[in-house]
């Protein structure tokens, strides 16, 4: 059962009190090193990283602390620099304000623009092949490298609301990508809908756990275009139409965005 905590701004445990609830994961926590402002780094084995991740997220309502899977140390440390640029306190409060429908509508509109040209937005028929989605496939975790790295860098953020985890990293990819502010309005909306909860972030990439998918071709269509106004790259330059999209929506447990 998920649970929404109302909590205003996370809240600062005391260094003190986390260790002991981190301990009850029972994870390898030698490499555990604090980076500044409630933030920490974690160092594990690779094909463990998603069973750490899910013990460590279940502590989370303890330790204060949420979980993401970073890729590597470099690009870790762009997203603390841009953090730093953006103010966590002032990100986390603007994306408060803001709504998620306008931030959306907002952000079709631009792509409408730069398509004008073309077919807008990209249709076509529903799949012929119903898309394999119960099983838990992660596209940085089991595709993206081959061979895979030895380990992975596992972030803990000072929250308790999944939402604002990749803000408080400062997360803004490339080439369009939403702002912090923006991210954190937009994935309150989806984790308050659909359970949907941030697992991996990179460079350029967002990976989401999904609770509660939608289920019907209908609700996975809605969803679908709010996906292709969040991030166009998954249509363009993934599958292709709104359609493909919904088609690979339906009862899949993770969600993947790439801005190019």
């Amino acid at each position: 059962v998920l649970r929404i905590p109302d909590r205003s701004y996370p809240s600062q445990v005391a260094e003190v009190d986390r260790l002991p609830a981190l301990e009850q994961t029972q994870i390898d926590l030698s490499s555990l090193r604090a980076i500044g402002e409630g933030r920490y780094l974690l160092e594990v084995p690779w094909n463990e990283a998603l069973s750490c991740w899910k013990r460590l997220r279940e502590q989370t309502e303890y330790t204060g602390l949420y979980p993401l899977l970073l890729e590597s140390r470099t690009e870790f440390e762009g997203h603390l620099k841009r953090s730093k640029a953006y103010g966590i306190s002032q990100t986390l409060e603007e994306g408060r304000t803001l709504d998620p429908a306008q931030i959306l509508a907002r952000r079709l509109e631009k792509v409408a623009q730069a398509h004008s040209l073309e077919e807008f937005p990209p249709q076509g028929e529903w799949p012929d092949e119903d898309f394999d989605s119960a099983e838990e496939y992660y596209y940085t975790l089991h595709y993206r490298y081959e061979p895979a790295p030895i380990t992975m860098l596992i972030g803990l953020v000072p929250t308790f609301n999944p939402w604002e985890a990749p803000a408080m990293l400062g997360f803004s990819g490339p080439n369009g990508c939403p702002t912090p502010a923006e991210h954190s309005s937009v994935l309150r909306s989806w984790f308050e809908r659909y359970g949907a909860e941030p697992i991996i972030v990179t460079r350029d990439v967002l990976e989401l756990r999904v609770v509660r998918p939608p289920l019907s071709p209908e609700a996975a269509l809605e969803l679908a275009q709010q996906q292709f106004a969040y991030c166009d790259d998954i249509v363009y330059q993934g599958t292709g139409t709104l359609e493909a999209l919904a088609g690979i929506l339906v009862g899949t447990p993770t969600w993947y965005f790439w801005w190019n």
